[in-house]
């Protein structure tokens, strides 16, 4: 192994994309992401009864035109493509993943598949349950040997050394149209880190990258990508992990999250690993990385249960927008009226907010504070 010019990959990256409009948290799962892409199936922690690989399914969510979400994406998606790892950036079907996991295969003997995309409602197809493709996501997000599938001339075939990661940005209401409900908490839900940001805070109006810094995060990659071999934790370590996985056991699941605290324990350890990667080449995660994937870890789930876990918030926001297009002008007291058995007003301004930021409505302030809201689809 050769020398490296980052002391940290991951800091030098969020030092590296400092200087842009979206926020740390949406740049620093992106850079998680590229180096779980640099890493593929070449290092694994051992688990017992199972060998895990430190893949992941990210997605960026955020309201429209809110955040810069694709941004984030399309940064690291640039530096992934520098860095010679092949990105798949077609339609998301499950004939064309395959297809390309079945070519990788085939070349490398390794169907290492990397899915970018910065805005998912285009790369994903509008019928991705019932198409299959997220079934078949779900299946191969733990890295099988080997993946049978049946062709139409050539019978069974076989996708080996399958590592599929996923880096991609969507907004809230996508999501909840898009995944069904009994998919949420479980299934392939479960396997999806997803960062949610309102934070549009950040102001640059001339934005840039330190493209000696992008040299050296290139340079890094090849290093990291020579890397193989099992991670273990060290002692410390392993004393932390068994206490807090004997905690996380007896916490109760929310409703519909139990597929989502079956797997919180993986999600740690997949991560801790690329901390450490994202450090060194020493093949051990220690105290430190752990604790510090289990803060990130713990920042997602306490950021995620309002919007994806919880989606009557997306149903109550999907009734105001329908009554607000069907009027195309309404007084904020004539919404409050038509919606006094099921929301409140504070509810329905909450919804109207949200509309705003994205960019559907404008709100109208008039006399003695009057709104009135205005369609703009």
């Amino acid at each position: 192994m050769g020398r490296r010019r980052c002391a940290n990959w991951l800091q030098s990256y969020m030092e590296y994309t400092r200087r842009t409009e979206s926020p740390d948290i949406f740049h620093l799962w992106s850079g998680v992401a590229t180096l779980a892409c640099a890493c593929g199936r070449s290092i694994q922690m051992d688990r017992g009864a199972y060998c895990l690989f430190p893949n992941f399914y990210i997605i960026l969510v955020a309201d429209s035109a809110m955040c810069r979400k694709s941004l984030a994406e399309k940064t690291a998606a640039k530096i992934i493509t520098k860095a010679g790892i092949s990105v798949f950036a077609d339609l998301m079907t499950k004939e064309a993943i395959i297809q390309r996991a079945a070519t990788l295969t085939k070349k490398t003997g390794r169907a290492e598949i990397t899915m970018c995309s910065s805005e998912l409602s285009a790369s994903m197809p509008k019928q991705a349950a019932e198409s299959g493709t997220l079934a078949f996501l779900t299946d191969v997000f733990d890295c099988p040997d080997t993946w049978d599938y049946e062709t139409k001339t050539k019978g069974i075939e076989q996708l080996k050394n399958v590592c599929p990661n996923i880096l991609a940005a969507s907004t809230p209401r996508w999501l909840y149209k898009s995944v069904p409900p009994d998919a949420i908490g479980g299934g392939f839900t479960s396997r999806v880190i997803f960062v949610f940001s309102e934070d549009a805070t950040k102001e640059e109006a001339f934005p840039e990258l330190d493209r000696a810094l992008e040299a050296d995060l290139i340079a890094d990659l090849a290093e990291i990508r020579q890397l193989q071999g099992d991670f273990a934790l060290d002692a410390v370590a392993r004393k932390v992990f068994g206490d807090w996985y004997s905690y996380v056991r007896k916490m109760p699941a929310l409703d519909g999250m139990d597929g989502v605290m079956g797997r919180l324990h993986d999600h740690v350890l997949k991560l801790s690993v690329l901390l450490s990667v994202a450090g060194g080449s020493s093949m051990v995660v220690g105290a430190a990385e752990l604790e510090m994937a289990m803060q990130m870890m713990k920042q997602i789930m306490d950021a995620s249960r309002p919007s994806i876990f919880a989606p009557e918030v997306l149903q109550k926001q999907d009734k105001i927008r329908s009554q607000i297009r069907m009027f195309m002008r309404i007084e904020h007291s004539d919404l409050v009226r038509k919606n006094g058995n099921s929301l409140h007003a504070q509810e329905i301004r909450l919804c109207c907010e949200a509309l705003e930021q994205s960019g559907e409505i404008i709100v109208e302030i008039g006399r003695h504070n009057k709104r009135t809201y205005v369609w703009k689809g």
